[in-house]
């Protein structure tokens, strides 16, 4: 992990992005993905969250693509923002699988 002040620890279900999962950048190739949490509102309903992840390890995208959709995760790492678009995202650091 680069910065403590940035730390994030977030569980949820795995969530296939849509598209191409392997991209590109500077920084060289990762593996994206998102972490869906499901928090159950006072009215019976659900509001889904999809917090976008990036993982560039070679072990952590190797554990990734081998994983089923909605499979429960523990993703460990800090908050970014792309240089690009200036999007928010989770920069993984370990990804661990929930039982």
């Amino acid at each position: 992990m680069h910065t403590l002040e940035n730390a994030v620890a977030v569980a949820g279900k795995l969530h296939l992005v849509h598209g191409e999962a392997v991209r590109e950048n500077r920084m060289g190739r990762y593996f994206r993905f998102s972490v869906k949490q499901e928090t159950p509102w006072e009215d019976g309903g659900v509001r889904n969250d999809f917090l976008l992840v990036r993982a560039y390890k070679p072990e952590v995208q190797d554990l990734l693509k081998a994983l089923e959709e909605g499979t429960p995760i523990r993703v460990s790492g800090e908050v970014r923002s792309s240089v690009g678009s200036g999007a928010m995202y989770i920069l993984a650091d370990e990804v661990k699988i929930l039982e």
